[in-house]
């Protein structure tokens, strides 16, 4: 990753110094970033490995290490783009789903948005809680696409997606 940092014109922390903004580039991707970080100084790579930064009140932090934030969980969500789920004139009906993760959390949000067409704005089911030992999820969906938004803020929470399994059947437009 390539990272810039930059102070806001107009946005303060309390203590009165501008909020930092920042805008990352991952290489490998080519994917980019974008977001406001409180700190002051940085070094990339220090005696203990990982860089640190300093924040505007002067509480040092290494960064890359960990899934946890200074003590304190870290809110986090990723989503999928729009996948078809039937094609062409057909509407389809999702009525169950079997979620798939590993890894160390005590509850996935799971939120669902249908569209029946390309352009349209979308319907918004959930948040569906999942949690290790969720068997199911009956969300009663109806569309032509479907995609998935993934959220959490537990301590020490670390997942990964598996195969996703849906039951769908067609459905009319009503």
């Amino acid at each position: 990753e390539a990272a810039w940092f930059f102070p806001m014109a107009g946005l303060y922390w309390p203590d009165g110094s501008a909020q930092t903004g920042y805008v990352k580039w991952n290489y490998l991707e080519n994917l980019w970033d974008y977001g406001i970080l409180d700190r002051t100084a940085w070094i990339d790579h220090s005696p203990v490995g990982n860089p640190i930064g300093t924040d505007s009140t002067g509480l040092i932090h290494q960064h890359e290490i960990g899934n946890d934030a200074n003590g304190q969980p870290m809110a986090w969500s990723w989503s999928t783009g729009y996948f078809d789920i039937v094609d062409g004139d057909q509407f389809a009906f999702v009525d169950f789903i079997i979620p798939d993760f590993l890894g160390s959390y005590t509850t996935i949000n799971l939120t669902m948005t249908a569209k029946f067409n390309p352009n349209d704005a979308g319907f918004t089911y959930g948040p569906f809680a999942l949690s290790p030992t969720t068997k199911y999820v009956n969300p009663r969906v109806r569309g032509r696409q479907i995609a998935l938004q993934f959220s959490g803020n537990d301590l020490g929470s670390f997942n990964r997606l598996g195969a996703i399994r849906f039951r769908f059947a067609n459905a009319g437009r009503r």
